[in-house]
């Protein structure tokens, strides 16, 4: 039990940085890397992580609604969910990635260093892969991770649900705000946040790497949407506030631009937003 605890934040750490890959097929890939990334944006939930102390592979309720969000343009970013751990801050960590055969790195990933991975198997369904997880005065493990799409492709998905979602996931970040007509900016800490859309009507509100208060946890939002008024509208409620829908009239939704406004407290406040990856 004392070894278990000593490392399992740094494996769960080992297990959502060894999704990475590189932004395209290349000569020296021997996977359709288009299924890591989807063409544009994937993101991913690890279903079972195996190793010398967890033979069966089960993941801490904590780490059940982590995501690694990976982007065809060479980024990626580690996303903790709603279910808090002892400690936690940090809620976005944004990092880049490369792959040569079988073997993905990646860079930047805080408080992490290089780490290396095998892929054993990527599908459009399925990402199995090995790693060789170190932890200083403790020695050397073996982690075989098995990750799975957080959402999976939406053949009948309509037009707009498209442009809002790539059909899958799309990020969005705000470009501009607006206020009664009068330009409202984003506070600094604000300026890296996003929103994930998926197909399915769910999302999650990401609050980036600058934080309003340092130090201060504030989790990220998962949160439901839909349209209506024949698409015209699009209704939120995040799991913050249950029960409140936040009701947008949208002004432009096209693949490259989402600008929706809505009524709060007398004031019209205008949203435009542009895809995180284009």
């Amino acid at each position: 039990m004392k070894i278990w605890r000593l490392v399992v934040a740094a494996l769960l750490t080992a297990v959502l940085l060894s999704l990475v890959a590189c932004g395209s097929d290349s000569p020296q890939s021997k996977f359709s890397l288009a299924d890591m990334h989807g063409g544009t944006t994937k993101a991913w939930k690890t279903i079972s992580s195996t190793w010398q102390y967890n033979p069966d592979g089960s993941i801490p309720i904590t780490g059940t609604d982590d995501l690694i969000i990976i982007n065809s343009d060479g980024t990626a970013m580690k996303v903790w969910g709603e279910i808090a751990k002892t400690g936690e801050t940090t809620k976005v960590d944004f990092y880049n990635w490369s792959v040569n055969g079988d073997k993905l790195t990646f860079i930047g990933v805080e408080d992490a260093g290089n780490m290396e991975a095998t892929i054993i198997t990527l599908t459009d369904q399925v990402f199995i892969y090995d790693l060789q997880l170190e932890i200083p005065g403790t020695g050397s493990f073996a982690v075989r991770t098995v990750s799975i799409p957080t959402v999976y492709p939406n053949a009948t998905a309509s037009s707009e649900n498209k442009m809002l979602t790539n059909g899958t996931s799309k990020l969005w970040k705000v470009a501009q705000r607006t206020k009664d007509g009068v330009a409202l900016p984003l506070e600094t800490w604000k300026q890296d946040d996003m929103w994930l859309y998926n197909t399915d009507g769910t999302g999650m509100f990401l609050r980036g790497e600058i934080s309003e208060t340092p130090g201060v946890p504030a989790n990220n939002d998962a949160f439901l949407w839909q349209f209506t008024d024949n698409k015209t509208k699009i209704d939120t409620e995040n799991s913050e506030n249950p029960g409140e829908v936040f009701d947008s009239k949208i002004i432009e939704l096209t693949n490259t631009s989402f600008v929706y406004e809505a009524t709060i407290n007398g004031s019209v406040i205008r949203i435009s937003a542009v895809p995180v990856v284009k």
